[in-house]
């Protein structure tokens, strides 16, 4: 039978088919490497109304729908959704497109509103090549963030700092107390301790803090009462810190809050009575604390219309 095989189909010589089958896998690679190379450059794209990126993807957004002229976008870090502001993040491995958005910048009047950063050393950059002035969000997810290229970067406007995760010191707080139009502050799981909390006392417009996964105790705890008895702080989470029982007189001073997180610290049934005396709480968390069930039935017989767990 092999015989009478034509020859137009003879079998191709193995070893040439592996050579084929490296260069088609090389020649993919060197492709998505390309694509990848310009998504990065894309990013450094201003997502605003000069700009038609609806259905484009950035490091960490995806720009969903345009209204009214603004772009609404949807990160992927964040709970709540659908927030319109404008974005703009730099890949430091292509620092000369900046070039082109700072023309951008120039040539429509835009101000750069939203930042995101990965590390110190790329917010001085963006600080060298930009105006930043009426900046009004800061974000990093990365331990290559200290804060310490914070100083010098306009804090008039910012009103959202979302910092979790980051290295930031109590050094970089001294900035942060600066900023006096701050709503919205998440220092979770950084590297702040209790002095450092004293540059946040005159934050009077500080509606939402977080402070989960820190060393915060309480000593800490007391330098925000002012947040309260000036300011509108609402939420106040203390998730996993060194709080204890001794934080919980200072926490009922603190009529305005609305939900409070203590889960994973060392709250008894002794602060029972003093939480009840919170009549504003709405959200009360207490999961694995040393609160007992009579405890936590006290507390819900109390305080009906909050959510406690």
């Amino acid at each position: 039978m092999d015989s009478e095989r034509p020859q137009s189909v003879m079998k191709y010589p193995r070893h040439k088919l592996i050579k084929i089958a490296v260069l088609l896998v090389f020649l993919v690679g060197v492709g998505y490497v390309g694509w990848r190379g310009y998504a990065s450059m894309r990013a450094a794209a201003i997502i605003d109304e000069h700009f038609d990126l609806v259905g484009g993807y950035f490091p960490g957004y995806n720009v969903a729908e345009k209204v009214d002229g603004r772009y609404i976008v949807h990160q992927q870090y964040r709970s709540e959704q659908g927030t319109s502001f404008t974005v703009i993040r730099y890949p430091s491995e292509f620092i000369v497109s900046w070039i082109d958005m700072e023309w951008a910048l120039k040539l429509t009047g835009g101000k750069i509103e939203a930042l995101s950063v990965v590390s110190d050393q790329e917010l001085g950059w963006v600080k060298a090549a930009f105006d930043l002035q009426g900046l009004t969000r800061l974000e990093s997810y990365s331990d290559e963030f200290t804060g310490a290229e914070l100083a010098g970067l306009p804090s008039r406007d910012i009103v959202h700092l979302q910092l979790s995760n980051t290295g930031l010191t109590d050094a970089g707080l001294e900035w942060i107390g600066d900023c006096e139009q701050l709503q919205f502050l998440d220092l979770e799981a950084t590297s702040i301790t209790d002095t450092g909390l004293s540059h946040l006392e005159d934050l009077q417009q500080l509606e939402h803090l977080r402070l989960s996964k820190t060393d915060i105790g309480d000593e800490g705890v007391h330098r925000l009462l002012p947040l309260t008895t000036d300011g509108a702080l609402r939420y106040l989470y203390l998730d996993q810190t060194e709080v204890t029982d001794g934080a919980i007189d200072t926490l009922r001073k603190m009529q305005g809050l609305e939900e409070l997180g203590l889960a994973e610290t060392e709250v008894t049934d002794a602060a029972v009575d003093q939480l009840i005396q919170m009549k504003s709480l709405k959200f009360l968390r207490l999961r694995d604390t040393r609160v007992s069930e009579t405890g936590m039935d006290r507390l819900r017989n109390a305080l009906p219309d909050c959510r406690i767990w």
